[in-house]
């Protein structure tokens, strides 16, 4: 197996001293992976941070630290961790393990996921799927792709989503809604460009693993491109930009206690009159090249980035709420604040 060019160098596994571990695509299509921390369970040294699969987060542990490194198509997004991960458009998942993570510059003790995101296909390729499970589980989805003149040299690729399911836990409710249309132009033989927008509608529950009322996470959307051209069959050059717009109403409802009881358990809650925004941007260049000195043969990749994230995120402080039993009580949001 090999990494894509566009990623790495054409270096097989095998012959890179680090330790890299993928989860392919037909792996994730066989046991109908929704999120990330179900793909993380065929990695070792590896695990999920909360309750999963009911978090509204993906934090995840490698060999011991935690990680929010999560890349999609080696370009870091931290409303990656935030929103929460849809698999739809998903080909591989890639982990690279402590010393391995440096190949992205900031990264982490632990390591760095990397998702790699499918691409518009040269042949039409139509897929339409459905899905029904226990706690009211329905999925439904859709890919297609295939070119749109007849010169191929226009690709197209869509994936869409949307899943609505309960959990055994009351109040506990995941909502998403997803679509990711993708348009390659094939500019020459060496040259072609990708264009790549996402947007995410997801509103779960933050579950502290009690049914208290939880964090609403709604509206992430990210635009981007993937730029490539070979000067010659031993050197290439890619670019990728990626801006990532999230907005999202906070109402955090923490447990601080449980009476004695064992039933009334006292809470707080912050909130914030605004709407929270967080803009990422990120910029990642890198040259491939093979040659020789003599008759010992050398690849080099050489590159940099550039990463930009603003945020007005805080809330407006905790407060006490009103205590309720844990096995009677239905919590009334009605009170609390929320931008109009």
């Amino acid at each position: 197996m090999k990494l894509p060019p566009e990623q790495y160098t054409e270096t097989p596994l095998l012959e890179i001293p680090q330790s890299i571990q993928v989860v392919p695509e037909q792996v994730i299509e066989d046991q109908q992976v929704q999120r990330l921390d179900e793909a993380s369970r065929n990695v070792n040294c590896i695990t999920p941070v909360g309750p999963a699969p009911r978090s509204a987060f993906d934090i995840f542990q490698i060999r011991g630290f935690d990680t929010r490194n999560i890349f999609r198509k080696g370009l870091r997004d931290d409303t990656n961790v935030t929103v929460g991960s849809v698999l739809t458009n998903v080909e591989r998942v890639e982990v690279l393990k402590e010393p391995a993570s440096v190949l992205y510059s900031q990264g982490s003790l632990g390591g760095t996921i990397n998702i790699i995101t499918e691409k518009p296909l040269s042949e039409p390729f139509y897929s339409l799927e459905g899905t029904a499970g226990s706690y009211d589980f329905y999925r439904g989805s859709l890919d297609l792709s295939g070119p749109l003149n007849e010169s191929e040299t226009l690709l197209y690729r869509l994936n869409a989503s949307a899943r609505n399911s309960e959990s055994f836990i009351d109040f506990v409710e995941i909502d998403r809604h997803f679509v990711a249309p993708v348009l390659t132009w094939l500019i020459s033989e060496d040259t072609k460009i990708t264009f790549e927008p996402e947007y995410l509608d997801a509103q779960p529950r933050n579950d502290n693993g009690l049914p208290a009322v939880g964090t609403v996470l709604p509206n992430s959307m990210a635009v981007g491109y993937d730029f490539e051209h070979r000067f010659n069959e031993d050197w290439q050059v890619r670019n990728a930009f990626r801006a990532s717009f999230q907005r999202r109403e906070q109402v955090n409802v923490f447990p601080t206690a449980l009476r004695p009881d064992n039933c009334t358990l006292e809470r707080r809650v912050a909130t914030s009159e605004r709407t929270i925004r967080t803009d990422v941007y990120t910029l990642d260049t890198n040259l491939v090249g093979n040659f020789n000195t003599g008759s010992v043969e050398h690849e080099l990749l050489v590159g940099f980035d550039w990463y930009r994230q603003f945020d007005n995120s805080g809330g407006d402080g905790l407060r006490e709420i009103g205590p309720i039993d844990v096995f009677e009580s239905e919590a009334d949001v009605s009170t609390w604040p929320r931008k109009n």
